[in-house]
Parts: C-alpha cells; structure tokens; sequence
C-alpha cells in the first residue's frame, strides 16, 4: 500500500506567492494587501488540483491519498485572513487605517 500526501505543494506555492507578492509591493507602488485580496482564491484552486493529480497519478487501487493536516492548515489559516483583511477593506477600516498612517 502506497501513501501520497496533498497539501505540501500547496503550502509551498502559497508561501513562495506570498514572498513575490510582498517583493513585488516593495520595488512598486502597489500594495501587498491589494494583490493578496485578489489573488486569494488561487490557494483553494492549487489545492483541488493537487488533491486531483494525486489521485490521478496513483494507477493503482492500494493507494492511500492523506492529507497533510499542518500544510493545509496554514493555508487556510492565510486565506481566512485574507478573507478577514477584505472585509475590512469593504468596510473602509483599511483606508481610514492607511489615512492615519
């Protein structure tokens, strides 16, 4: 019986995304928090696929697919916070926040 874990490449390409996005915010006038709002989904997307290629990469029927419960945890861990920065941005507290600032 062969084991495949899912959820550490996700992990992995939502921790480099992350690090080119706040690149990306430190060399331009753009600002993290705006591309991380709109990019977010991306995360939930990588995922499924990465649960379906594990499956599909498994010709035989004695594999066990388990899901990396600490990778997959941190995920979403940044997606309900980028969730959480959105809706403060809706809201206007992120503006009133930056016009303080």
């Amino acid at each position: 019986m062969k084991i495949r874990r899912v959820g550490t490449i996700t992990l992995a390409v939502s921790l480099i995304s992350l690090g080119i996005l706040i690149f990306i915010s430190q060399i331009s006038n753009t600002y993290t928090l705006d591309l991380a709002l709109k990019l977010w989904p991306l995360a939930l997307i990588m995922l499924g696929l990465e649960i379906l290629w594990a499956r599909f990469m498994s010709k035989e029927d004695d594999v066990v697919i388990k899901y990396d419960v600490f990778s997959m945890f941190l995920v979403f861990i940044v997606l309900f916070t980028n969730l959480g920065l959105y809706t403060l941005l809706e809201i206007g507290i992120i503006d009133r926040l930056k016009a303080t600032m």
